[in-house]
Protein backbone atom coordinates (compact mmCIF):
# COMPACT_ATOMS: atom_id res chain seq x y z
CA UNK A 1 0.00 0.00 0.00
CA UNK A 2 1.11 3.50 -0.86
CA UNK A 3 2.45 5.79 1.78
CA UNK A 4 -0.81 8.22 3.32
CA UNK A 5 0.13 12.03 2.80
CA UNK A 6 -0.02 12.75 6.16
CA UNK A 7 3.18 10.49 6.92
CA UNK A 8 4.99 12.68 4.16
CA UNK A 9 3.92 16.14 6.35
CA UNK A 10 5.48 15.04 9.49
CA UNK A 11 9.01 13.52 8.06
CA UNK A 12 9.22 16.60 5.48
CA UNK A 13 8.56 18.67 8.68
CA UNK A 14 10.47 17.30 11.33
CA UNK A 15 12.84 17.06 8.77
CA UNK A 16 13.20 20.26 8.49
CA UNK A 17 13.26 21.19 12.45
CA UNK A 18 16.31 18.76 12.37
CA UNK A 19 18.07 20.67 9.51
CA UNK A 20 17.58 24.09 11.95
CA UNK A 21 18.76 22.76 15.55
CA UNK A 22 21.58 20.70 16.22
CA UNK A 23 24.07 20.78 19.43
CA UNK A 24 25.34 23.72 17.66
CA UNK A 25 22.38 25.79 18.36
CA UNK A 26 22.27 25.03 21.88
CA UNK A 27 26.32 25.41 22.83
CA UNK A 28 27.41 27.36 20.71
CA UNK A 29 30.68 27.79 18.96
CA UNK A 30 33.25 29.33 21.16
CA UNK A 31 34.49 33.03 21.12
CA UNK A 32 38.12 33.76 22.26
CA UNK A 33 38.83 37.72 23.52
CA UNK A 34 41.78 39.56 22.98
CA UNK A 35 42.68 38.83 26.30
CA UNK A 36 42.74 35.30 26.07
CA UNK A 37 39.32 35.00 27.68
CA UNK A 38 37.10 32.20 25.60
CA UNK A 39 33.12 33.05 26.26
CA UNK A 40 30.53 29.89 24.94
CA UNK A 41 26.93 31.06 24.65
CA UNK A 42 24.37 28.62 26.00
CA UNK A 43 20.84 28.40 24.42
CA UNK A 44 17.64 26.62 25.45
CA UNK A 45 16.03 25.55 22.56
CA UNK A 46 12.08 24.96 22.11
CA UNK A 47 10.36 22.75 19.35
CA UNK A 48 6.83 22.63 18.59
CA UNK A 49 4.22 21.36 15.54
CA UNK A 50 1.42 20.35 14.76
CA UNK A 51 -0.34 18.63 11.75
CA UNK A 52 -3.80 17.37 10.80
CA UNK A 53 -5.74 16.09 8.00
CA UNK A 54 -8.69 14.36 7.01
CA UNK A 55 -9.73 11.93 3.98
CA UNK A 56 -12.31 12.10 1.71
CA UNK A 57 -14.88 9.69 0.62
CA UNK A 58 -14.11 9.28 -3.32
CA UNK A 59 -16.87 10.11 -5.24
CA UNK A 60 -15.23 9.05 -8.94
CA UNK A 61 -13.23 6.23 -10.22
CA UNK A 62 -10.60 8.40 -10.33
CA UNK A 63 -10.44 9.82 -6.80
CA UNK A 64 -10.74 5.93 -5.97
CA UNK A 65 -7.28 5.53 -7.52
CA UNK A 66 -5.63 7.90 -4.59
CA UNK A 67 -6.11 9.04 -1.69
CA UNK A 68 -8.18 11.84 -1.01
CA UNK A 69 -6.88 13.86 1.26
CA UNK A 70 -6.96 17.09 2.64
CA UNK A 71 -4.33 18.43 5.46
CA UNK A 72 -2.17 20.77 6.50
CA UNK A 73 0.63 21.10 9.19
CA UNK A 74 3.57 23.79 10.33
CA UNK A 75 6.22 24.01 13.51
CA UNK A 76 7.51 26.97 15.58
CA UNK A 77 11.01 27.01 16.74
CA UNK A 78 12.23 29.21 19.43
CA UNK A 79 16.16 29.89 20.76
CA UNK A 80 16.62 31.90 23.94
CA UNK A 81 20.39 32.57 25.17
CA UNK A 82 20.34 31.82 29.19
CA UNK A 83 23.78 31.89 29.68
CA UNK A 84 27.55 32.12 28.88
CA UNK A 85 30.34 29.87 29.88
CA UNK A 86 33.99 31.77 30.71
CA UNK A 87 37.32 29.95 30.11
CA UNK A 88 39.71 31.74 31.73
CA UNK A 89 43.09 29.55 32.25
CA UNK A 90 41.55 27.43 35.18
CA UNK A 91 38.53 29.69 35.96
CA UNK A 92 35.09 28.63 34.60
CA UNK A 93 32.09 30.66 35.00
CA UNK A 94 28.80 30.22 34.42
CA UNK A 95 27.26 33.42 33.65
CA UNK A 96 23.19 33.26 33.03
CA UNK A 97 21.16 35.66 31.94
CA UNK A 98 18.24 37.00 34.39
CA UNK A 99 15.72 35.73 33.36
CA UNK A 100 13.25 35.93 36.09
CA UNK A 101 16.00 33.64 38.17
CA UNK A 102 14.63 32.21 41.43
CA UNK A 103 16.89 32.37 44.36
CA UNK A 104 17.91 28.62 44.12
CA UNK A 105 19.31 29.28 40.59
CA UNK A 106 21.36 32.16 42.19
CA UNK A 107 22.29 30.07 45.25
CA UNK A 108 23.71 27.19 42.59
CA UNK A 109 25.14 29.84 40.15
CA UNK A 110 27.12 31.09 43.42
CA UNK A 111 28.07 27.87 44.50
CA UNK A 112 31.58 27.00 43.39
CA UNK A 113 32.72 30.83 44.30
CA UNK A 114 31.45 30.23 47.81
CA UNK A 115 33.39 26.74 47.95
CA UNK A 116 36.36 28.89 47.11
CA UNK A 117 35.68 31.73 49.46
CA UNK A 118 34.99 29.38 52.57
CA UNK A 119 38.12 27.40 51.79
CA UNK A 120 40.40 30.38 51.27
CA UNK A 121 38.61 31.52 54.59
CA UNK A 122 39.28 28.52 56.54
CA UNK A 123 42.68 28.03 55.52
CA UNK A 124 43.41 31.45 56.48
CA UNK A 125 42.01 30.90 59.68
CA UNK A 126 44.19 27.50 59.91
CA UNK A 127 47.04 29.19 59.22
CA UNK A 128 46.86 31.88 62.32
CA UNK A 129 45.71 29.19 64.67
CA UNK A 130 48.96 27.49 64.01
CA UNK A 131 51.57 30.37 64.09
CA UNK A 132 50.02 30.88 67.69
CA UNK A 133 50.55 27.81 68.59
CA UNK A 134 54.51 27.86 67.56
CA UNK A 135 54.91 31.35 68.76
Amino acid sequence: MNEHPIQGMAESILENINQMVDVNTIVGEPIITPSGVTIIPISKVSVGFGLGGGDFKPSTPEERKCIPFGGGGGGALTITPIAFLTVSGENVKLITIDRNETTVDKALAMAPEMVDKVANTVSALLKKDSDKTKG
